[in-house]
């Protein structure tokens, strides 16, 4: 029973997570039609947000509840693993799938 919950909350978690990933390339891909300059901007701007992004990231996994596993902060790769290209591809998830 613990398990088959765990295992909805986990696939609840990820299509939020999947939703939030298509709303924010249909945005920027929007953003990118209406202002092709801005894909160099994003060149520079991308890596800082990614080292935001994974101390908070670092921070919340540390607030993880009782039985999620608490990933340690060497799990999180120092600098930014994806391509531009990768960001923007509609099929692209990485590992959440």
């Amino acid at each position: 029973m613990n398990n088959q919950l765990y295992e909805q909350d986990f696939n609840l978690w990820r299509e939020t997570i999947i939703q939030q990933i298509k709303e924010q390339r249909f945005r920027v891909k929007k953003d990118l039609e209406a202002n092709p300059s801005f894909k160099n901007y994003l060149h520079e701007v991308i890596s800082p947000a990614y080292t935001d992004a994974r101390k908070l990231a670092i921070k919340e996994s540390k607030n993880a509840k009782l039985g999620v596993r608490k990933p340690d902060e060497s799990e999180y790769p120092l600098d930014f693993p994806f391509t531009l290209e990768q960001l923007l591809d509609e099929d692209f998830y990485g590992d959440v799938y």
